[in-house]
């Protein structure tokens, strides 16, 4: 599955960051859901994320818990 998330916040080192997935809240919900994001980046590439940027998300072994972007 692939979907889009919001990036809220970027570590020092640019590794993980995390999303919040607006895709999984419902009306009912007051908290948003996030989750800590494994950021792939090839090599020889600059990392140009920064917080608020929407980005697409795809889950590691389908697992709602291990998000990579």
């Amino acid at each position: 599955m692939v979907t889009k998330a919001i990036v809220r916040h970027i570590n020092d080192s640019g590794t993980r960051c995390i999303v919040r997935m607006p895709l999984f809240e419902t009306a009912s919900s007051t908290a948003p859901v996030e989750a800590e994001a494994l950021v792939n980046i090839t090599p020889g590439f600059y990392l140009n994320l920064c917080v608020n940027d929407i980005v697409l998300v795809t889950f590691e072994e389908n697992a709602l818990e291990k998000p990579i972007i």
